[in-house]
């Protein structure tokens, strides 16, 4: 089993991958993937341990150091994204320098996300202000993870907003297939940077999705060679497979959010990226109708803005397709 420390593979390369916004019927899906390079594979700690000086996993005792957790405990509807950004824009500006725009930010880790975004009128502000930048917390991170031989090298997502989930959803009749073609997507992503960096192995964790337990079928997209099922039980699907000539390691476990570093920023990085876009499209609405409660997307609340935006005939002032807004489950 691949644990945190990664004591058990001499792989350096190192991807963590998680969903955020799967279940809810508003808002886009988001896949993130954050990639590392390990020159201590060995070293014992894991990340967490490792980069202690710069990085807490509760929010608590924190001091000047970022959150890296679970994105359900790093965020809340009454704390806000305040934790999620920090840690995001701290890992981001590690290879950005000067100043960046959502839909910058957004476009650089998904470069067809501006092709569904300009579809929705609510995401025009995002070219807006500028993000904010924590200098200190994003040099008492680079200082920390040079220290420990560690290099991060990239943050990915497959953005999906509604009406390309609904158009996948038709095409397949399969509703996890939103999230399984972006991690194929991801991954594809993953190995050709290691391509480009010439690193032979990988390794992939990612969070299960759902309760599904086989993905040779999927994974089969990416090969030409075959996958070679290692372990698939009810925590833990595991798989090798040859990729451009290197070896990929790829895990689904359950609470891979909470167990691993890299997938617990993989899941910030997709949480904030959806509570913006949310932010804008609720924002967006209660301009035109103040006084109307936002939405978190989820079923029956999000059953309840639907029917706020009938009730105040919004689709139709802002011309958009309630088809466009609303998933199909």
């Amino acid at each position: 089993m691949i644990i945190d420390s990664f004591e058990e593979t001499s792989m350096s390369i190192v991807v963590g991958i998680d969903e955020v916004g799967y279940g809810p019927i508003l808002g886009p899906l988001v896949v993130s993937a954050c990639i590392f390079s390990d020159q201590k594979p060995q070293k014992e700690g894991g990340m967490w341990g490792r980069l202690q000086r710069s990085v807490g996993r509760q929010k608590r005792g924190l001091g000047n150091r970022i959150l890296v957790t679970d994105s359900k405990k790093a965020y809340s509807t009454s704390s806000g994204i305040g934790h999620l950004e920090r840690t995001v824009l701290a890992f981001s500006n590690l290879s950005c320098v000067g100043d960046m725009k959502f839909s910058n930010f957004l476009s650089l880790q998904d470069p067809y996300a501006l092709e569904q975004i300009k579809e929705y009128p609510w995401y025009s502000k995002l070219s807006g202000d500028s993000l904010s930048k924590d200098i200190y917390a994003t040099q008492n991170l680079a200082n920390n993870l040079k220290e420990e031989g560690l290099e991060f090298l990239a943050m990915m997502c497959c953005y999906t907003d509604v009406a390309e989930f609904n158009r996948i959803v038709r095409e397949t009749e399969n509703k996890s297939y939103t999230v399984l073609n972006s991690i194929v997507k991801l991954i594809r992503r993953a190995v050709a940077l290691a391509s480009l960096l010439n690193e032979k192995d990988i390794t992939i964790i990612a969070d299960r999705v759902g309760g599904k337990m086989r993905y040779s079928n999927i994974l089969s997209e990416i090969t030409n060679s075959g996958v070679e099922v290692l372990s698939e039980n009810e925590k833990l699907s595991k798989y090798k497979l040859i990729s451009d000539g290197r070896i990929v390691e790829i895990q689904f476990e359950v609470g891979a959010d909470n167990n691993y570093f890299p997938v617990a920023l993989a899941s910030m990085n997709g949480k904030y990226i959806r509570e913006v876009l949310l932010r804008a499209m609720c924002e967006y609405f209660a301009e035109a109708q103040p006084g109307l409660k936002p939405t978190a997307g989820y079923y029956v609340d999000g059953c309840r803005f639907v029917e706020d935006l009938e009730k105040f005939g919004l689709f139709e002032k802002v011309g958009i397709s309630k088809v466009d807004f609303v998933r199909i489950k």
